[in-house]
């Protein structure tokens, strides 16, 4: 196992070295202008006399800014990098004879590719809840500021100000109201359950698909998701709950299909080695 977690930390870092912490800032940072900028314009030519001028609760900065569409971009990228650098091991450099004739087992190399893999995509993840989560104190904070200073004309003639928009804004709402936040950080276990299977089942395809000779499985992946199209028209009849029960069972079979993906990877490395 120690032998497994130090080469599995040389290849991430080698990873991370020719193009992962790019990936990392630029999706980030683009993301988190988008969202100041979004909520720094405020909602413009807003009428509403039961909200503040420009103010903008947290969940729809999120969902307005071009964070989701950068998340899934980044996510995306990192993928293509570890395609990349896999398949350079693979088939144009010495790197995968380099591992293969390591003092262990091929199991065991195996494991470490895939454990790096599973490192950046969840460690992607992680960063980005971190972003949003501290992002969202110095942008509030600022417009629970210009909620206090509006003027509010009420019916009976007096003016009602120092609006407090602290209870109603927090950042719990946030993640149930947003769609983004609903569907990628949820707080119902479901469809956490689902995102988390999502992101091992990327990140074990991806080297799976990086490491065979022949991308075979790379068609059959791009049929399934072209199924995607008539399944969401499918679960648009469904409630919430139906389609959450129902995106749960597909996200079980993608795991199911990543340890699949596992053992076969290991079969594959399972090679004598070099003493």
């Amino acid at each position: 196992m120690k032998q497994t977690a130090l080469l599995s930390g040389y290849v991430f870092q080698w990873n991370m070295k020719k193009g992962g912490w790019a990936v990392y800032v630029f999706s980030i940072l683009a993301g988190v202008i988008t969202a100041v900028y979004r909520g720094y314009a405020g909602m413009a030519g807003e009428t509403s006399p039961y909200r503040a001028k420009g103010f903008l609760p947290y969940e729809l900065i999120i969902d307005q800014s071009m964070i989701p569409l950068f998340f899934g971009i980044g996510l995306l990228a990192l993928l293509f990098l570890q395609f990349l650098q896999l398949r350079k091991y693979q088939r144009e450099g010495k790197g995968i004879y380099t591992f293969l004739t390591l003092p262990m087992k091929g199991t065991q190399v195996a494991n470490a590719f895939l454990l790096q893999s599973l490192a950046m995509v969840f460690l992607y993840y992680a960063l980005w809840l971190m972003v949003i989560v501290v992002m969202y104190f110095p942008m509030m904070h600022w417009m629970v500021s210009l909620a206090a200073k509006q003027e509010f004309l009420m019916n009976d003639g007096s003016i009602l100000t120092g609006i407090d928009a602290t209870r109603h804004n927090g950042l719990f709402l946030a993640f149930l109201r947003s769609e983004f936040l609903g569907i990628v950080y949820s707080l119902d276990w479901k469809n956490m359950m689902c995102a988390l299977f999502l992101l091992f089942f990327a990140g074990v395809w991806i080297v799976s698909v990086s490491m065979q000779r022949a991308i075979g499985l790379t068609g059959i992946f791009i049929c399934a998701a072209g199924l995607m199209i008539p399944l969401a028209l499918y679960l648009q009849g469904h409630s919430a709950g139906e389609m959450s029960n129902i995106l749960l069972t597909g996200s079980i079979l993608l795991l199911a299909v990543g340890i699949w993906l596992i053992f076969r990877l290991q079969a594959d490395f399972r090679e004598p080695l070099a003493k």
